[in-house]
């Protein structure tokens, strides 16, 4: 459940830095579908191993298969990992909070700053 929690909070963020940075709502609902991207790069519904090379790289590193991976490790038996697979993949649990932390660490500044300039007495 905590693995869960935070990516869900990592990805609050996230929104929070893409809503104070965009100013129009039409641009802002049109990023919106970059999230379904996502998903369809990740290894929510494919094995990795049965991608094309540059997909497969693409889907191995994505935060949603990390945490997809970190779940299946965590709640029911693991599937199978290739051996030539990237590390996410052979650590996903230790990769989903790896991803979290950058998530969190890169956006809630940027997020704060981009707020705090804005909001400025003037």
């Amino acid at each position: 459940m905590l693995v869960l929690l935070l990516f869900r909070f990592a990805l609050s963020w996230v929104g929070v830095w893409l809503g104070v940075s965009i100013r129009d709502e039409q641009v802002l609902q049109q990023c919106a579908p970059m999230i379904f991207g996502t998903i369809m790069f990740s290894n929510i519904f494919v094995p990795t191993d049965t991608m094309p090379v540059v997909v497969r790289q693409i889907a191995e590193w994505n935060p949603v298969s990390a945490v997809v991976g970190a779940l299946r490790e965590l709640l029911s038996a693991p599937a199978p990992v290739p051996a030539d697979a990237a590390w996410p993949l052979h650590h996903p649990v230790w990769s989903a909070f790896g991803w979290c932390v950058v998530l969190l660490v890169v956006t809630v500044p940027l997020a704060v700053r981009r707020y705090t300039a804005d909001h400025r007495i003037r």
